[in-house]
């Protein structure tokens, strides 16, 4: 079995309680700050893709990115994290990212996984459940399901904090007045959710294709939080002439109640001048072995027959 060689701390247990929520202006990490300060990589990762969903093996140094083309999922291995191999169809989830390591241990002590995803027939997040990271069986039930008010339900991602909660965000109302990225909670180790919180960002009601959406969570050496976004600009892309897409991020120092929004930029399409980018979507940031963190991101790039298709790009910070 090639997956991870996990160490699962037991966390001590605390009083269920729901997490205040707010956003309390910049923080003052400056753009050279941990993890802030993202250069292009020369190159594309792999051609024809989008939706990258990137993992580093713990026991290699391989990067893996799972990514898809349409309705087809692919994934391709990298002993570099630049140069990938050929996209294959996985037939399982080895080192995929959008599966999540649950904070306990399971009845025998042994760690466990679980695989979340919306279920849009049902309008509500489901799972499947694993003992090896690799292999899920799929569960009964629900493990959320949204308020009515959410309506359409988009990119979500998870985080575990230090008392052993589950925090769920994940855009909702795409395309309505409310479009955002809302917050749901586990206390009972990721078994069912509650809602908590919408505008979590503080950009509810800013118009169209100005929130920030495409959450995305890395864990920093400190301890700290640090949520990347998108942020389209107020406008679609129209490729040629417009560009749109701009990287941001934001910390929390608090383990997940508030998040500040960092200064600045973290990437956007002129940043690369190799070739031409006019949309960026989906980012995905990384650690990398040699302690580098590395963005992979869907790139709107011409197709050299005179069009323009996503492929997966990436850009590295120190």
């Amino acid at each position: 079995m090639k997956f991870q060689l996990v160490l699962l701390s037991l966390i001590a247990l605390s009083p269920a309680r729901a997490l205040s929520q707010s956003v309390t202006g910049q923080s003052p990490l400056t753009r050279q700050a941990l993890c802030l300060d993202f250069v292009p990589d020369p190159g594309v990762r792999i051609y024809d893709a989008a939706v990258p969903a990137p993992c580093v093996d713990p026991v290699t140094g391989e990067v893996w990115v799972y990514c898809s083309n349409g309705p087809t999922r692919y994934v391709s291995t990298s002993t570099d994290g630049l140069n990938f191999a050929p996209p294959w169809t996985p037939t399982d989830h080895e080192n995929d990212p959008r599966c999540t390591l649950m904070p306990y241990p399971d009845t025998n002590g042994q760690p466990w996984w679980r695989l979340y995803r919306y279920h849009i027939a049902y309008d509500a997040f489901i799972s499947s459940r694993s003992s090896d990271g690799i292999h899920y069986t799929p569960e009964r039930g629900f493990r959320y399901v949204p308020p009515a008010s959410d309506g359409n339900v988009g990119v979500h991602h998870l985080f575990h904090d230090s008392a052993g909660d589950t925090h769920l965000f994940y855009i909702a109302d795409m395309g309505g007045p409310t479009h955002g990225v809302r917050r749901a909670l586990s206390t009972d180790g990721g078994e069912t959710f509650e809602f908590v919180a919408d505008n979590v960002l503080g950009d509810m009601g800013t118009g169209s294709a100005n929130q920030h959406v495409d959450p995305k969570f890395i864990r920093l050496p400190d301890g700290r939080l640090r949520l990347f976004t998108m942020h389209q600009g107020g406008h679609p892309a129209t490729a040629g002439s417009v560009w749109a897409g701009e990287i941001y991020s934001f910390t929390s120092s608090d383990d997940g109640r508030t998040f500040h929004l960092d200064e600045g930029v973290r990437l956007a399409c002129p940043d690369f001048t190799q070739f031409e980018v006019w949309s960026l979507n989906d980012p995905w940031v990384v650690h990398l072995p040699n302690g580098k963190y590395r963005m992979y991101i869907a790139g709107l790039i011409p197709d050299g027959a005179g069009g323009y298709s996503f492929s997966i790009l990436s850009a590295t910070a120190r």
